[in-house]
């Protein structure tokens, strides 16, 4: 049995106070690290378009990975 190489929120999750029970549920129900990568994947595309959870989201990811992980800064800055 190998080892999960994630780390889960258990307290403070932040998808309760963003009111995403559904999602809160789903992510607690997750027990390896596949399901939980592909939570991660499932909830990204079902909060497009909500910026506040989208954040949350990769502040969740970044918990779990334990690397600080800022997709801003992947997106190159087209303005300047």
């Amino acid at each position: 049995m190998k080892a999960n190489l994630l780390k889960k929120i258990q307290i403070g999750n932040p998808l309760i106070n963003l009111d995403l029970t559904k999602l809160y549920d789903e992510h607690q129900s997750t027990t390896t690290d596949k399901e939980l990568s592909d939570f991660y994947h499932r909830a990204l595309t079902l909060c497009e378009g909500s910026e506040v959870a989208t954040r949350f989201l990769y502040a969740m990811i970044s918990f779990s990975t334990g690397i600080d992980f800022n997709p801003n800064t992947l997106i190159p800055d087209h303005e300047n």
